[in-house]
């Protein structure tokens, strides 16, 4: 799985862009389309390659879980290196901004940096997320904090369900929209112990 974004097109319609994965940083790659519409890729540089090498990297567990309303939310697991599924680990949920925008599968250093330090890593796509369809991505538009909200603790249940969440150590931090949600969740909930309040729009009118 992989997140390839294209930027230009020769004459010929070979595209070029980047690709990138959960454990690998994006380098530049050439896509050509055939007749049949088969894309062959091929990478053409290495970035990063000297700088990952004989590094353990953590690994991501894509999850589907329910929420209220019938909701389906997609979401990934950020495991630390070596990890072990009879052992206890702090968790950190990770609100993304927007709210309209998305998490993916491509690589992110800071959940490489906290699962490193020992962390279990959950970022989600709530409602509001893009990437889910009309429906999905308004279904915040008069309610915002609202369902959101509902999907990331049903995402924190999802995860201390797993048995390997220590319940007295969450934690949870966003930046903007992201921001915005934090401050929402430690006004509606006292299960986390700390938060990161990041870049918060939290007054609508002074914005």
């Amino acid at each position: 799985t992989h997140l390839l974004s294209l930027t230009s097109v020769s004459k010929a319609g070979d595209l070029v862009g980047t690709s990138t994965s959960f454990q690998k940083p994006g380098d530049v790659v050439r896509v050509a389309v055939d007749k049949k519409g088969t894309a062959q890729i091929a990478q053409l540089t290495q970035v990063n390659d000297d700088l990952l090498q004989g590094k353990t990297l953590a690994t991501a567990e894509e999850i589907w879980y329910p929420s209220s309303g019938g909701a389906k939310i997609q979401g990934w697991i950020v495991k630390p290196p070596n990890f072990d599924a009879s052992k206890k680990y702090p968790l950190v949920l990770e609100i993304h901004g927007g709210p309209q925008g998305m998490y993916s599968v491509g690589f992110d250093m800071m959940w490489q940096v906290f699962a490193s330090s020992g962390f279990v890593v959950l970022y989600l796509n709530p409602r509001g997320s893009t990437g889910y369809g009309d429906t999905f991505v308004r279904s915040i538009e008069k309610s915002y904090p609202g369902p959101d909200y509902d999907d990331l603790m049903a995402g924190v249940d999802t995860v201390l369900g797993r048995g390997y969440v220590d319940s007295k150590q969450l934690y949870v931090s966003g930046c903007s929209g992201g921001g915005a949600l934090s401050s929402w969740v430690i006004g509606h909930t006292t299960r986390f112990a700390a938060a990161a309040v990041r870049c918060p729009v939290t007054d609508w009118i002074g914005m």
